[in-house]
């Protein structure tokens, strides 16, 4: 049950997280409709969830020289990975990548601590 919470609160992360950096970003263009970004979604999450560990693994000793700011290198490689291989996203340039990479990792990490805290509270009794 946990595993499938963490799923569909990490659809959810990316999802706001790709749409508000749509809206931030000019270069960064996202389809608008709801068959082009499911799949985006679902591609960029299953990234996420199942290649990143093994890379951040297999690049520890880079993350741990820079003081964890290859991870951010990281990021925007599996979006420019997803940009190869998704029609419904387009980033034009460098910067828009970088900023797009830094909304995602900003908004993912406020809706999953925002989550982690509200799991985790006691109740009140």
């Amino acid at each position: 049950m946990e595993t499938i919470a963490k799923l569909i609160l990490t659809l959810a992360a990316n999802l706001a997280a790709v749409v508000f950096a749509s809206y931030f970003v000019p270069e960064f263009m996202v389809a608008t409709t709801a068959q082009g970004l499911v799949p985006l979604v679902l591609t960029l999450s299953l990234i996420n969830l199942i290649l990143r560990p093994i890379i951040k693994i297999f690049l520890s000793p880079l993350i741990f020289i820079t003081f964890g700011f290859f991870t951010i290198i990281i990021n925007a490689g599996i979006l420019f990975v997803v940009d190869i291989f998704s029609e419904s996203l387009t980033i034009n340039g460098l910067l828009p990548l970088l900023y797009a990479t830094a909304i995602i990792s900003v908004v993912n990490l406020l809706i999953n601590h925002s989550a982690l805290f509200l799991y985790r509270r006691p109740e009140l009794s």
